[in-house]
C-alpha cells in the first residue's frame, strides 16, 4: 500500500514517541555522550508532546496500512531579530526503522506550506550530527548548517593549564562588573558582525545585552571566568606596546543545564555544564588565553559534580568552529537553515 501523508494530530503522539525512541538509540550509537533517558518511549512521549504544544506548532505524518512510518512537527515564531519564521527541534521528526530517509523531504513538502501561508519563509531545523543520511537529505532541500552543538566529557583528560606571562585567570566577582559590561559585551557582539559570519545583532538589543552580563555576575548559579592582566608582561598590539595590568582580556561563562522534555542532549543523571558565552580580545588571542579559561572552568566544572559540558558555536565562526573541536568538544547536533524567497508568496505560473 502507498505511503499516506495526513495532518499531524494528538492522537499520533504514543506512536511518534516510539519513533522518536528508536532514533535516539541510532543517535546514541554515533554519539554516546547523549543522555540515555529519551531512548525510553514514556520519556520520548513528554519530548513530542512538548515540541506538539509549543504555539503555533503543526505538522505531518506519513502512514502506511495505517501505522505511523514518520512525522514531522514544526514551531512558527514571530520576533524582531528572525522575523516569521518556523524551528523544526530535535524531538521534531522521526521514521519507522526500514524506511529510506529521503521521506523527510516528502514530510517537508507536505508541511511546508502552512508555514508559508504564516508568513516564516526561513526555516530552521535541529538534525543530529551523527545521521550522515538524514543531514544529506536536508542539505539536498538547500538547507545549510548555521550552529555547531557540542558535547565534552568532564571525565576525560582536560586541558592542562598552562601558565601565561602576564596574565591571571581567575573567577569574576561583583567588583569586576562595570568593567565586565563595558568591555566584555561588546566583544562576541562586534565579532559576530564581522567576516565570514555576518550575523546580525540589533542595536535595540545592546542594553538587554549589557544587563544580561551585569546579571552575570550577581547569579549564584553562574560561574565566570576571566582572563585579566597583571602588569607582568607588556604584550604588543596594533597601537604598539603597552601594559595590560587590570585590563580584561577574555571570559568564559558557564551555567548549570537544566533537564527539559523537551532537550535531547542534556541528562537527568549526568549533571550538564553549559558554557553559555566565551569571547577573547582580538589582539589578545592566539596566546593560549582561551586554553587557559577553558583549563579553569571545565575543572572547576568537574570538581562541582558536573559530569558534561554543552556548547553551541556558528560554524561560519572560524575561530570558534576550530578551537572547540580542538578542545575536545564532539558534534552532537547541527542546526540548519533554509531561507525561503518570500516572493513566493505571490508567485504565479
Amino acid at each position: 500500500m502507498s505511503i499516506e501523508i495526513v495532518p499531524f494530530h494528538v492522537g499520533l503522539l504514543p506512536a511518534a514517541a516510539e519513533l522518536l525512541a528508536r532514533r535516539h538509540v541510532r543517535d546514541r550509537a554515533a554519539m554516546p555522550l547523549l543522555p540515555a533517558r529519551f531512548e525510553q518511549p514514556k520519556v520520548a512521549l513528554a519530548a513530542v508532546r512538548e515540541a506538539w504544544s509549543k504555539p503555533h506548532a503543526s505538522g505531518v505524518a506519513a502512514l502506511r496500512d495505517g501505522r505511523l512510518i514518520g512525522y514531522l512537527v514544526g514551531e512558527a515564531r514571530f520576533d524582531t531579530l528572525r522575523g516569521r519564521h518556523v524551528w523544526i527541534h530535535l524531538p521534531g521528526y522521526a521514521l519507522a526503522e526500514g524506511h529510506a530517509v529521503a521521506l523527510y523531504a516528502d514530510l517537508y513538502a507536505a508541511a511546508g506550506p502552512a508555514w508559508l501561508r504564516l508568513g516564516a519563509f526561513d526555516h530552521y531545523v535541529m538534525a543530529p550530527a551523527g545521521d550522515a543520511d538524514a543531514l544529506a537529505v536536508w542539505f539536498g532541500l538547500s538547507f545549510g548548517q548555521e550552529q555547531a552543538h557540542g558535547i565534552l566529557s568532564l571525565a576525560g583528560p582536560l586541558p592542562k593549564p598552562a601558565p601565561i606571562p602576564g596574565v591571571t585567570i581567575r573567577r569574576a566577582t561583583a567588583a569586576d562588573r562595570d568593567t565586565f559590561v563595558d568591555e566584555m559585551s561588546p566583544i562576541l557582539r562586534q565579532h559576530m558582525a564581522g567576516p565570514p559570519v555576518w550575523g546580525v545583532s540589533l542595536p535595540e538589543n545592546v542594553a538587554l545585552i549589557r544587563e544580561g552580563f551585569a546579571e552575570m555576575l550577581t547569579d549564584d548559579a553562574a560561574r565566570v571566568w576571566i582572563a585579566e592582566g597583571d602588569g607582568g608582561a607588556a604584550e604588543s598590539s596594533e597601537s604598539g606596546d603597552r601594559a595590560e595590568a587590570g585590563r580584561l582580556l577574555a571570559y568564559q561563562a558557564y551555567f548549570p543545564a537544566p533537564p527539559a522534555d523537551d532537550n535531547l542532549m542534556v541528562s537527568l543523571t549526568e549533571r550538564t555544564t553549559l558554557l553559555e558565552v566565551a569571547a577573547t580580545r582580538r589582539d589578545a588571542r592566539g596566546r593560549g588565553i582561551g586554553r587557559a579559561l577553558s583549563a579553569a572552568g571545565l575543572a572547576d566544572a568537574a570538581a562541582a559534580g558536573f559530569h558534561l559540558c554543552i556548547a553551541d558555536w556558528r560554524t561560519t565562526n572560524i575561530e570558534a568552529a576550530r578551537f572547540w573541536p580542538w578542545l575536545g568538544f564532539r558534534s552532537a547536533a547541527c542546526r540548519l537553515v533554509r531561507k525561503i524567497d518570500p516572493r513566493i508568496a505571490w508567485a504565479t505560473y
